[in-house]
């Protein structure tokens, strides 16, 4: 409980704690958000519903201010249009087409696309701005595809990022 909240308010130092009882910080950094993201996930559900969605586009959750962990591209009606989901409460939103979720890059040098030609349905749009990446699932093509699990499915995307000197969204 504690820690809990001392994690949320950010009173609490993460990495000394791990420190203090010998544990990764990353490991405990993941326990510590799976054992609250069910109950965000709840509240994202009833907050998400106060969210309008034509208004929000930013890169950051409506819901809980969180980077997102993975986008979707979708067709409605005769558009397609970028979905990203929160990394940490799940909530899905619509942002801009193009460019870097992260820092906003918008210039086609700044931005390349990296996939499996094997296994088109999940990209990686990269920022050589900021060295960052997030993983896209095709939906509007593959329209089958249930987007979380393709994220999972493609740990060799990353390892390819990661070899370019790329850095992940959140996990």
């Amino acid at each position: 409980g504690q820690l809990l909240q001392g994690v949320v308010s950010g009173a609490v130092d993460l990495d000394r704690v791990a420190a203090d009882h010998g544990l990764a910080p990353e490991l405990l950094d993941f326990l510590v958000r799976e054992s609250v993201r069910p109950s965000l996930e709840c509240c994202a559900r009833e907050l998400g519903a106060f969210v309008e969605e034509a208004a929000w586009l930013r890169p950051i959750c409506p819901v809980c201010g969180s980077e997102p962990r993975y986008g979707e591209v979708r067709a409605e009606e005769t558009t397609a249009h970028r979905f990203l989901t929160c990394a940490f409460c799940g909530w899905r939103w619509r942002y801009y087409r193009t460019g870097c979720v992260f820092c906003g890059g918008t210039e086609a040098k700044e931005v390349e696309y990296l996939f499996a030609e094997e296994d088109p349905r999940c990209k990686l749009e990269c920022c050589a701005k900021c060295q960052r990446y997030l993983k896209l699932v095709d939906c509007k093509e593959y329209f089958d595809l249930i987007p979380f699990l393709e994220v999972l499915a493609t740990p060799h995307l990353d390892l390819l990022a990661q070899e370019r000197g790329y850095r992940s969204s959140p996990a």
